[in-house]
């Protein structure tokens, strides 16, 4: 008898750490390590609101954020990279925002992702859950994430497409019976500008000049804008800026607004107007605002381009570490935010009534870098009820044209000293605007430029068109 009480004993007792060690593993946490730059750090309390709505839902996952200094100036435009990279390969990471790309490094991304540091997707979006997330995008915006075929990152819902706001006329100032006739080019502005008469502290023009400031005006949706290079979509191949009419056309309609005065001392990318004349114009004393300048919607007429396209921005997108040693936990983290809106809302906001409160349309921005929008309310003006139906709408627009290049990412590693001496040159020339002989100047740049990076776009269309073969296989 007794012999018989201490095996139930045993048995009782094996039962016990049986269900002790289940129990333990079922609250086992893989706690997921997302690097992102230093600047776009995620506030604590939105974590911690985050990893605890995880739990209550069920998932066995929390994150922790790892933060790399970085250079926004672009003067060490490796810096986030070169970082990220040694914490790769002693395999901390999990998942990682790509990073910023720069003018003066065209390509960045794409370089760093060509290392191989990054985990495909593809078989995974082939898998059930994965064609859940798989159908929340656009093809587009998938090849956007795909690198020489590879779709490498998680996209960035808050970037990829958008409908540019071209030119703003303040109807105070201008009488819409001119800014309802204007013909959509850089001379037709210049006239109406030319025929206005402004009461003393009134400004011709908010806004100023970038060197992609033209892309949105008449005759440019043959045109895409890519690393400071322009692919024509008839001939199918990238040229210079200067080689394109439009460009030229830009540039002398800021030439003439310098000489009459409707500019004042600015360069391409810099904003020196006095913090008096600033504030001025922010309080609506301006009379057109340019380059996607915000202006006050209850007064104006506003002009948005005739076409968009998806574009190509493989940087700020997040990627999967190849070598995580989680990343079936990471891809299932991400999944879970692009389908779980009350979970991309608290990493993005916090708490609902304690960190912010959600009034009709109003909430504040989040970080760009988590790559999150679709499920939570947009900071534009919309009528949409979220960002994804304002996407939906967008894609399915009759003014979205197929740009023919997303997922064509150059490689610069045999170029980069071509692609080096090109911006070098355009940042040389691109404010001869400035100059009191413009035409003659603007020739110059023309000439020296298509001259000195005579291999650089040989060697890119010459990529291109194995892309474009590739393609068709």
């Amino acid at each position: 008898m007794k012999k018989i009480m201490i095996l139930v004993v045993l048995a009782l007792c094996l039962c016990g750490c049986t269900a002790k060690e289940n129990s333990s593993k079922k609250q086992d946490v893989t706690e997921i390590s997302w690097y992102m730059m230093k600047d776009e750090a995620i506030a604590d309390a939105n974590v911690s609101a985050f990893n605890k709505l995880l739990k209550k839902k069920g998932y066995n996952l929390s994150v922790k954020f790892q933060y790399i200094d970085s250079d926004i100036t672009g003067e060490e435009p490796s810096k986030y990279h070169t970082s990220l990279e040694k914490e790769i390969k002693d395999q901390k990471v999990d998942l990682a925002n790509l990073g910023w790309e720069f003018s003066v490094y065209p390509g960045l991304c794409a370089e760093f992702v060509r290392k191989e540091y990054c985990y495909s997707l593809d078989d995974w979006l082939g898998t059930k859950e994965g064609k859940k997330i798989a159908d929340l995008y656009d093809e587009e915006i998938w090849d956007s994430c795909r690198v020489d075929g590879k779709v490498v990152a998680f996209p960035n819902e808050r970037i990829n497409a958008s409908v540019s706001t071209v030119v703003s006329f303040n109807d105070k100032y201008v009488p819409q019976k001119l800014s309802e006739k204007w013909d959509g080019t850089w001379n037709g502005l210049y006239n109406i500008l030319d025929n206005i008469k402004l009461p003393k502290g009134v400004y011709p023009i908010k806004g100023y000049p970038t060197i992609d400031g033209f892309t949105g005006m008449e005759g440019m949706s043959r045109y895409v804008i890519q690393d400071d290079m322009v692919y024509d979509k008839e001939t199918k191949t990238f040229q210079s800026l200067f080689d394109v009419q439009q460009f030229h056309d830009y540039c002398k309609f800021l030439h003439q607004c310098v000489k009459k005065g409707y500019l004042f001392d600015v360069e391409m990318g810099t904003f020196l107007y006095d913090n008096d004349i600033y504030q001025s114009m922010e309080d609506g004393n301006y009379a057109v605002a340019l380059f996607n300048d915000t202006a006050d919607q209850d007064q104006v007429t506003t002009y948005s381009a005739d076409t968009f396209s998806v574009q190509n921005t493989m940087g700020t997108q997040t990627m999967v570490a190849e070598n995580s040693k989680h990343r079936d936990e990471a891809v299932q983290l991400m999944s879970a935010l692009r389908s779980d809106d009350e979970l991309a809302q608290t990493l993005l906001y916090g708490t609902i009534g304690i960190d912010y409160v959600k009034e009709g349309q109003e909430t504040i921005d989040g970080e760009w870098s988590l790559g999150l929008a679709d499920g939570v309310l947009p900071s534009i003006t919309t009528d949409d009820e979220t960002f994804r139906q304002y996407k939906q709408n967008l894609m399915t627009s009759d003014k979205r044209e197929k740009s023919g290049i997303v997922g064509f990412y150059p490689n610069y590693v045999t170029l980069r000293e071509d692609m080096e001496q090109y911006i070098s040159l355009l940042q040389k020339y691109e404010n001869c605007w400035l100059d009191d002989d413009f035409e003659q100047n603007y020739q110059k740049a023309q000439k020296k430029i298509r001259t000195a990076s005579n291999s650089l776009f040989t060697g890119v269309n010459e990529q291109l068109q194995n892309w474009f073969d590739n393609k068709e296989k």
